[in-house]
């Protein structure tokens, strides 16, 4: 399981073999079930999930009790609440695991000893939280400027097999759509 993170922190900065070393001592596996909460809103985030094998989703409901997923983590993607993280607020979302999913833990005081410890960590993190960011200003233009049929197309295209590995309901959800106008788009695309 480290060799799987060890290549992916390696993609972004190159670390020495005692940095590595230093870093997996401070992460705990753990394995969330299906429908297991990672995260539950109001809880305060102390946590920082690299998903080994998995699917999470993020999620809150509104005061009709509809469920809103707002954003995916999946197979070696680094997931936090991040506002509850860094400013050790009460969480206003559920992070939840849509299938069995194996995962690194990475608690906030390790974090913060890490950044401390191993500088090049620091620009690490903050390369993957570019890159979250960046995911994220692009969901907030495709909601804005497309329509559902092309925000499921390009979903589509960016994630390829992965739609196949979420519930129907959690996808129309996070394209805000029905479940019902997503499988009218799913019947025109075959």
């Amino acid at each position: 399981m480290f060799e799987i993170l060890k290549s992916y922190l390696n993609r972004y900065v190159h670390f020495e073999e005692n940095e590595l070393l230093f870093f997996f001592s401070q992460l705990k596996p753990t394995v969330y079930q299906k429908k297991e909460f990672l995260l539950k809103k109001e809880q305060i985030c102390s946590q920082y999930f690299f998903i080994l094998k998995g699917v999470v989703h993020f999620h809150h409901t509104n005061a009709n009790g509809k469920e809103h997923t707002t954003m995916y983590g999946i197979d070696k993607w680094w997931v936090t609440n991040y506002d509850s993280f860094i400013h050790q607020t009460p969480s206003n979302i559920n992070i939840q695991a849509l299938e069995d999913t194996e995962v690194l833990i990475l608690d906030k005081s390790s974090f913060d000893k890490i950044l401390i410890n191993i500088p090049k960590f620091e620009r690490f993190f903050r390369i993957i939280t570019e890159k979250a960011y960046i995911a994220s200003q692009r969901r907030i233009e495709h909601l804005t400027q497309l329509s559902t049929e092309e925000r499921y197309t390009n979903f589509i295209k960016e994630t390829g097999n992965f739609a196949q590995r979420i519930p129907q309901y959690t996808l129309a959800s996070y394209l805000n759509c029905t479940p019902e106008f997503l499988s009218t788009i799913k019947a025109l695309k075959k």
